[in-house]
């Protein structure tokens, strides 16, 4: 245990202390002279955790438990308690092993400030946007978005687009060029679709979508905007001019 590097504790039935390795002294004050006393007289270096009732828990139940632990200058440890049984399968106490986390947590923060910094990103997106992979399954989407359908983060994360609401995104020809996108990486742009909005009745929306590259140029998601053009339509329609469904010539007339 000592050359595997994995800082250890053996407590009797009775949470006293039985033996422990050298890297211990990391997560709890161990000495030598501590073997024999109970562990509830020693100095548990962790923040908000009842180490006692944790090992007694396991100890009752013999079931092994683990939890992400932190010291109070800082460290994280991957705490394990296990029943400890003899060569005769006695259950002789409990093992308690401390694995260090550090690069783990440190990674967590990290991408959750990534994820905390797209939110914000896609929310300063007036329009309704959305994020998707290649199943067109939801990843992240702004307020606008899930304003427009009338549903919760709770709602569409992870769900296909075309499931989403009242279903007002299963439109067979958009998930046609939503799949091409997939495919070809080739962006939709111009494109508009009659959406059926709730309290609001069916709109005209221009919608474009384009591939998100990972920074080793692999594929990794898919943008979409939808923009609410019907003022532009029904302008163009007071004109006496045809509307083709391509909102370039709104575009021009704006």
């Amino acid at each position: 245990m000592e050359s595997a590097g994995i800082a250890t504790l053996f407590l009797g039935n009775v949470l006293k202390i039985k033996r422990f390795t050298p890297l211990i002294g990391t997560v709890i004050n161990l000495i030598q002279t501590d073997v024999g006393r109970h562990i509830g007289d020693i100095n548990v270096r962790l923040r908000d955790v009842d180490f006692e009732g944790d090992v007694a828990r396991v100890l009752d139940t013999l079931l092994p438990f683990e939890t992400p632990v932190q010291t109070h200058d800082g460290r994280w440890f991957l705490m394990r308690v296990t029943p400890y049984r003899t060569s005769d399968n006695f259950i002789d106490g409990a093992a308690i092993t401390f694995t260090n986390i550090d690069t783990v947590k440190a990674l967590e923060t990290r991408l959750a400030y990534a994820g905390r910094y797209s939110d914000a990103l896609l929310n300063a997106i007036l329009n309704p946007a959305v994020v998707f992979d290649d199943d067109l399954r939801v990843v992240a989407a702004n307020r606008a978005f899930y304003e427009l359908l009338r549903v919760s983060p709770e709602q569409a994360l992870g769900q296909r687009l075309q499931t989403l609401g009242s279903r007002q995104l299963d439109l067979w020809e958009l998930q046609e060029r939503l799949n091409e996108l997939v495919l070809t990486d080739a962006p939709l742009t111009q494109y508009v679709i009659d959406l059926d909005v709730p309290g609001t009745g069916t709109q005209k929306i221009k919608v474009e979508a384009w591939t998100v590259l990972a920074p080793d140029g692999t594929q990794a998601l898919h943008l979409m905007t939808l923009e609410d053009i019907t003022a532009v339509v029904r302008s163009v329609s007071r004109m006496g001019e045809a509307f083709s469904g391509d909102a370039r010539q709104g575009e021009q007339e704006r």
